[in-house]
């Protein structure tokens, strides 16, 4: 007969073994020898297409050992060409995300996180991140720029005959961001009616001013007058043709 004590001490190393091989068993994290990276892209809020995504630069990217979590276990800066790698994982499954403004919504109020999952399962894996696509404001983050002048036509009250002609300072010009309904931003021409607006994104884009109708046939004493163009370069300075209002 197996006496109390040796039943003792066998159910103590049944659990010591069971605790050991517990302890063993590598949770998700760092310790390992494998990689996640990959490269960041940021599309434009307003005009969604693949030739507006850019590389996001200086754009954290986070990182969540396993699924049980709700906060980032580890953070790092995209580089100048959007790549970010973490390193040193063990095997086990993984959230990435960044934060976007959320496209479900047509005014860019609310920012959401994009998340990538993914699971580590050799000791050495590499895995990439190919289609980590978050978006921004078209003023947000870009290095492209708009610039221009407002050409302003003197009439006298009636319309029916022109006194001066001038570039026009402290006058408002306005910025429709792609699809919007309405202008994104606005600035004010200076001394030499010059205006600019800077720090745009890759997309579609409308600039344009007040005059009065010299035709006569809107139904309005008011129009607009603008230039549509297009910004395909990240770091492309476009000078648009005069906008010329009548006053």
């Amino acid at each position: 007969m197996i006496s109390i004590k040796t039943r003792f001490f066998s159910f103590l190393y049944m659990f010591s073994l069971m605790t050991f091989f517990v302890s063993c068993k590598k949770e998700p994290g760092e310790g390992g020898r494998a990689t996640i990276k990959g490269n960041l892209y940021a599309d434009n809020f307003y005009s969604r297409s693949s030739w507006t995504r850019a590389p996001m630069a200086d754009e954290r990217v986070y990182l969540v050992y396993g699924n049980a979590k709700n906060c980032a276990d580890n953070d790092i800066r995209t580089g100048y060409d959007g790549s970010f790698e973490f390193n040193f994982l063990r095997k086990g499954k993984y959230k990435l995300f960044a934060y976007s403004l959320d496209t479900n919504i047509k005014i860019p109020c609310s920012i959401i996180p994009v998340v990538k999952e993914v699971e580590i399962k050799q000791s050495d894996e590499v895995i990439d991140i190919s289609d980590f696509v978050i978006y921004k404001d078209a003023n947000q983050s870009g290095s492209a720029s708009i610039k221009g002048k407002l050409f302003a036509k003197n009439y006298n009250s009636e319309l029916t005959q022109m006194n001066s002609s001038y570039y026009l300072p402290d006058e408002y010009v306005y910025l429709v961001f792609g699809n919007s309904d309405s202008y994104g931003v606005r600035t004010k021409t200076n001394s030499e009616g010059t205006y600019v607006f800077s720090g745009l994104r890759q997309g579609s884009y409308r600039v344009y001013s007040f005059s009065k109708d010299l035709t006569k046939q809107s139904g309005s004493e008011i129009v607009s007058v603008f230039n549509d163009l297009l910004i395909n370069d990240n770091n492309q300075a476009v000078t648009v043709p005069d906008l010329i209002i009548i006053k």
